[in-house]
């Protein structure tokens, strides 16, 4: 299973989303592609916090429709077994000396529930979490 993060599945939705990660992603096979519940919350309340009006309207919507399209049946949520994950990567992140989000630390549980690959522009913080990384914008390598 490969779990878009939130930066990726916010470039995807550009009008003109980088080259390399749209290739990256027509690479892969659409049923392997999934996103977590934090993601949705995320952009929602990203979109949440423009303007009212016509365009944060519209992008509402693309939104809803992106996800319902593409990710039916392949998001996933914050249980009890990742909650028990976040807590063991929440406590190794922080003594190992890193300053982390709450949020990604979140996202990183999930994915290492699922023992799945994490799709980020920020390798760098979920580099402690001991789960497969790759950034499309720069590599198709996998990292752990």
């Amino acid at each position: 299973m490969i779990i878009l993060d939130t930066n990726i599945v916010s470039e995807l939705m550009r009008e003109q989303p980088d080259q390399n990660v749209k290739h990256w992603i027509s690479e892969q096979k659409q049923f392997h592609l999934a996103i977590t519940a934090i993601t949705i919350a995320e952009i929602h309340y990203g979109i949440q916090r423009l303007p009212l009006g016509k365009r944060r309207d519209q992008l509402e919507q693309r939104f809803k429709a992106f996800v319902d399209e593409v990710f039916v049946g392949r998001i996933f949520s914050f249980d009890e077994e990742a909650a028990y994950h976040y807590g063991s990567l929440y406590a190794h992140s922080v003594s190992e000396g890193h300053n982390v989000d709450a949020v990604d630390m979140m996202i990183a549980a999930i994915v290492k529930q699922h023992d799945a690959l994490l799709v980020t522009r920020n390798i760098k913080d979920f580099k402690q979490c001991d789960i497969k990384l790759v950034d499309p914008f720069s590599s198709s390598e996998v990292m752990h």
